[in-house]
């Protein structure tokens, strides 16, 4: 269980020792418990991370569809009809 428990005899450790075996014991499990939570939190990040990239390129595609110049073409035959309306005016 404990580093400080395995050695053959538990006679000769002084409390001191003891102490500082239980004290290790603790802070490296406390260690192992923080570097669990830092990975979990940096992996959420990491995926918040992937999703706001997604957002963006799905932006951009947006704004390079809307920024495409648009070229409106209309038939010759309708444009001859509407310049001869806008001669019968003046």
């Amino acid at each position: 269980m404990f580093n400080w428990m395995k050695r053959s005899s538990d006679s000769d450790m002084s409390e001191a020792e003891i102490l500082i075996g239980i004290v290790t014991e603790k802070l490296t499990t406390a260690a192992q418990e923080i570097l669990a939570v830092v990975e979990r939190t940096v992996a959420g990040y990491e995926e918040e991370a992937s999703g706001f990239r997604r957002e963006i390129d799905r932006r951009k595609k947006q704004l390079e569809v809307l920024l495409q110049p648009r070229v409106s073409l209309e038939r010759r035959g309708l444009w001859r009809n509407s310049v001869q309306k806008t001669d019968d005016l003046t």
